[in-house]
């Protein structure tokens, strides 16, 4: 039964209500003084004491009434409230548990309870216990915005969203409802409902800055930047900084303008708004998380990780941030680590995408591509229309060897959105690999895509003196670490002729180790430009005075179309990453060589106009010391009686057709077995099942997973002949085996990337070993298997036949390049000063 106060307390407690603190002090006082035990008067006397600041007297008043004989269960719940104004939550929590013990129904102990978990971070508990208190009272409407704000802590939209329209539904012309409301629409990414909802709540209640600021986020989610801007203007002016109190609320506004001009790419904004919030409220979990998100951007990984996990410490139950931190990992390489961060994302929230995107990508980064697979499906189940998961999921599939299945989810990503950084270079390198397409099918497919997504990017080059100079070059890259491109490029810096040449080394990925020391050594100016976007980078290329700038990356990982099509130099030039075309109308030359793109042959359909080398287009050296590479071992065969054919290339070459050719030469040749790199994953079962079908027992068939330098190099040693690949041939792992004293055997066909191989092998002298059809490539095996005294003689000179040959002439091999890099400026400078435009 509620308590109705009667008699003098009643008038004591009008008095009380009207104001009139003093007298009402003096009543209270009087009915003490007559009856020391009254509950009721030690209650109201203790809130009274609370309202003028006297928190010690009134914790006194209130604690007795509460432990009287007559309590009432809110006599506990206010004694709460007063526990909880002095920061004492657990003595809070028993108040309101004995107040909820006396009556198991009152919303009011329930809701207040509630809030006292929220002030604490205990988001799910706070929604639980809001979730009480509306299910004991249907109609109270703070109890149901409370509820939607915590179930949006707690990661449950779809209740978050329910609780919020309950209370618009209940009072309509409540703007904090309203409020709600939008910030769960929100998190669906529903933002033109979300603005309109916030839309309302200002109507109703025009001094909410809280509102201002989350329609400033709609308006930028919804293109509208301007808008945004206003309304991120107008929290500040309503909320200003000065005033202490609106630190926290300041300072989640100035984190928003940061990221703001972060999505907008103004580092500089960016870095002066986060550190006003900082400024303002560093304990805020939102400020240290835009922080990340801003030294991220900058490069400063250890910084903005650091950040990212104060920000935990301060809110754990946040899943966006435990999302950007795993990125951060997977960027140095942490894969083990970032695994871990994005698995706890995950399971705080069940469906977020973003996140199951990103765990399949440090996967694929610890060679786990059907783990990956099986994430990225996920993924795309809770959202259809996800494109970085589609493009994601043809890495996975790409990474298992399965092309065609790659191909297709590269293309559903690109038809739900296109992005120059990731889904159309994925799918153009996939598509390098598929054995049905031709040269033509390359060249077209890659012009149509580029011509439809980076053609408008260019600008006409800033002219440059064509007089006979010193000329600038500047190569971009993200590999400058132990890769195969920087072992290819470090010996054409080694001997690049400093009298005709001054070199920039762009390095456009974080990753660094001792080759990238060695390749900083050899150039005159190193350029970290990673955080730089492709328009930034284009200005500092320019700025730079850039003369013949050469991309060695293609449509690789971490590849800049977007750069090359704004054409910051007036010459440029792809070479190294792979045989094949740009697509890009501002890519000018393409290196390559006699045997690669024969002059007497059919002009191929390429974007770029061929530079040819009169010599194989690739320099090999050994590395540096930064591995150590293990001498030449005998052949296996000869101590193991029978022979072992190997192919430690990406198992992506290793089509249905390569190996239904390697099937039919290890059946042809008794007892010979097969050394194949594939990484452990499920595509192990399917190859063995492959082989078995045709006559290749499994126990033939030795799989090797993910290498180091010294222990791959080492397992040249279990391989008597190397078998190439094709359409698409080998380069590194060619070069590789011959090092190691191995034959290799080729296929040269019809496409360029087929006759990688044929080129090196060339340039080796050893033209007997390039094979012009499957059954010559079978023959050519078969001839070295069946005379191993033949092979050994092979491997005891093939390292010196590798070091006298031109292959290994580095010094001539810069000079030829250098000299077709100054025909390609002489060429540029002759038909710019035709034009007038410099180039």
């Amino acid at each position: 039964m509620a308590f109705v106060p009667s008699g003098p307390l009643a008038e004591v407690i009008a008095l009380h209500q009207q104001g009139q603190l003093e007298q009402a002090r003096q009543g209270y006082e009087a009915i003490l003084a007559t009856d020391p035990s009254s509950a009721a008067a030690l209650h109201y006397l203790g809130l009274l004491e609370h309202q003028c600041g006297n928190t010690s007297a009134a914790l006194q008043h209130l604690r007795r009434a509460a432990q009287s004989e007559g309590a009432q269960p809110f006599y506990w719940v206010n004694l709460g409230n007063l526990l909880k104004d002095l920061q004492r939550p657990q003595e809070a929590e028993e108040a309101y548990q004995r107040a909820l013990a006396q009556e198991p129904g009152d919303a009011l102990a329930l809701y207040n309870l509630g809030h006292l978990y929220q002030l604490y971070g205990r988001w799910s508990d706070a929604a639980a216990t809001f979730a009480q208190a509306v299910g004991a009272q249907n109609d109270f409407v703070p109890a149901w915005q409370k509820l939607a704000a915590m179930e949006l802590r707690s990661n449950r939209r779809e209740q978050a969203l329910a609780a919020a329209e309950q209370a618009v539904a209940l009072a309509p012309g409540d703007a904090p409802g309203w409020f709600h409301l939008a910030d769960a629409l929100g998190r669906f990414g529903r933002w033109t409902d979300s603005k309109q909802a916030l839309e309302r709540c200002l109507a109703l209640q025009p001094q909410f800055p809280e509102a201002w600021n989350n329609l400033g986020l709609a308006r930028k989610n919804q293109g509208d930047l301007d808008g945004a801007m206003a309304a991120f203007e107008a929290a500040l002016q309503q909320a200003p900084p000065s005033d202490p109190g609106n630190a926290s609320m300041a300072a989640e506004t100035c984190a928003n303008l940061a990221q703001f001009e972060l999505d907008a790419y103004h580092l500089e904004a960016a870095q002066q708004w986060s550190a006003r919030a900082l400024a303002l409220d560093p304990g805020n979990a939102q400020v240290q998380f835009t922080q990340g998100n801003v030294l991220n951007a900058l490069g400063q990984y250890e910084p903005a990780a650091t950040a990212l996990r104060l920000a935990l410490e301060l809110q754990p139950d946040f899943p966006e941030a435990l999302n950007n931190l795993g990125n951060i990992l997977l960027n140095l390489r942490r894969h083990s680590e970032s695994i871990a961060i994005f698995e706890r994302a995950i399971a705080q929230r069940t469906d977020y995408a973003e996140a199951l995107a990103n765990l399949a990508n440090a996967q694929r980064e610890a060679s786990y591509p059907d783990l990956a697979e099986q994430a990225l499906q996920e993924a795309i189940r809770i959202r259809p229309d996800f494109a970085a998961a589609h493009s994601n999921l043809g890495n996975a599939y790409f990474d298992q060897g399965k092309v065609d299945l790659a191909l297709a989810s590269y293309r559903r990503g690109i038809e739900l959105g296109q992005d120059d950084r990731d889904f159309v270079p994925n799918y153009l390198f996939a598509l390098n690999y598929s054995p049905s397409a031709s040269d033509a099918d390359l060249a077209a497919e890659t012009r149509r895509l580029c011509q439809a997504k980076f053609d408008d990017l260019r600008s006409d080059p800033v002219a440059r003196d064509p007089a006979a100079r010193r000329l600038r070059v500047g190569y971009v890259s993200p590999d400058l670490w132990m890769h195969p491109v920087a072992r290819f490029l470090l010996p054409v810096l080694e001997h690049h002729d400093r009298s005709r040449f001054e070199v920039f080394a762009y390095s456009s990925r974080y990753l660094k180790d001792g080759m990238t020391t060695e390749i900083a050594k050899r150039v005159e100016q190193w350029r970290e430009v990673h955080q730089l976007n492709d328009a930034a980078l284009a200005d500092l290329i320019r700025a730079d005075g850039i003369d013949l700038l050469v991309d060695l990356t293609m449509y690789a990982r971490d590849c800049r179309p977007g750069l090359f099509a704004r054409k910051p130099a007036p010459v440029q030039i792809t070479y190294l990453a792979y045989v094949g075309t740009t697509g890009l109308a501002a890519m000018d030359y393409r290196i390559t060589d006699g045997v690669l793109d024969p002059p007497e042959g059919s002009p191929l359909p390429f974007s770029e106009q061929p530079l040819r080398l009169p010599r194989c287009w690739w320099s090999f050296a050994v590395p540096p010391p930064v591995v150590s590479i293990p001498l030449v071992a005998p052949p296996p065969c000869l101590s193991s009686g029978v022979i072992s054919f190997g192919s430690l290339n990406n198992f992506v070459k290793v089509n249905e057709g390569v190996r239904e050719l390697w099937a039919q030469l290890v059946a042809s040749v008794p007892g010979s077995r097969l050394v194949l790199h594939i990484k452990e994953t499920r595509a192990r079962q399917g190859l063995l099942e492959f082989f078995a079908e045709r006559g290749v027992a499994s126990d033939r068939i030795s799989l090797i997973g993910y290498q180091n330098g010294p222990d791959y190099m080492a397992t040249y040693g279990q391989i008597d002949i190397a078998l190439d690949t094709a359409p698409f041939a080998g380069g590194t792992t060619s070069f590789d085996a011959l090092w190691m004293g191995v034959p290799l055997v080729t296929l040269a066909g019809e496409r360029s990337s087929s006759r990688g191989g044929a080129s090196i092998l060339t340039s080796l002298g050893r033209p007997e070993w390039i094979a012009r059809s499957p059954e010559e490539y079978i023959a050519i095996a078969q001839r070295l298997a069946a005379d191993p005294q033949q092979l050994a003689a092979i491997r005891s000179g093939l390292r010196a036949e590798l070091q006298a040959s031109p292959l290994m002439d580095c010094a001539g091999f810069t000079r030829e390049l250098e000299d077709l890099y100054r025909q390609a400026w002489e060429r540029g400078s002759r038909r710019g000063a035709a034009s007038g435009a410099g180039h």
